[in-house]
């Protein structure tokens, strides 16, 4: 007949108590304790090991992912998010000097067209917004 887990242990119990059994049983208890929560890094512009990383908020959601530049465009980078951290995050001159560069607006990662823009290398929107930022995380 099937032995289940439950009579399996059942009858373990039963041999312990009768001093049957062969070994000597301590029960032992462990504690499992969860892995801390790992806190996603904050939106920004990030340069880590010479590559430079973007972390975005995700469309009507709380959550946050991390885009690596290619050289080209920005490719979503599986678990960058929690690795990245506010020693590696960029200043807006730094972020200014990548838009000149690549013609792409690090922070929202779109083409730079309109000439203020592309001479700056950054928008006014997103000059603005990650400047307020900025100093909120250094603050």
């Amino acid at each position: 007949f099937p032995v289940t887990i439950q009579l399996a242990s059942l009858y373990i119990s039963e041999l312990i108590m009768m001093n049957n059994y062969p070994f000597v049983v301590h029960q032992v208890t462990t504690q499992i304790t969860p892995a801390p929560r790992q806190e996603p890094a904050p939106i920004g512009v990030y340069k880590k090991d010479g590559d430079y990383y973007r972390v975005a908020q995700l469309r009507n959601s709380e959550r946050r992912a991390a885009y690596r530049w290619n050289g080209r465009r920005w490719d979503y980078a599986r678990g960058y998010v929690f690795r990245l951290t506010a020693n590696e995050l960029l200043s807006v001159e730094e972020v200014r000097a990548f838009g000149l560069r690549t013609g792409m607006c690090a922070i929202c990662g779109r083409t730079l067209t309109d000439p203020e823009s592309v001479q700056k290398g950054i928008g006014p929107i997103c000059e603005g917004k990650y400047g307020r930022f900025l100093s909120t995380v250094s603050a």
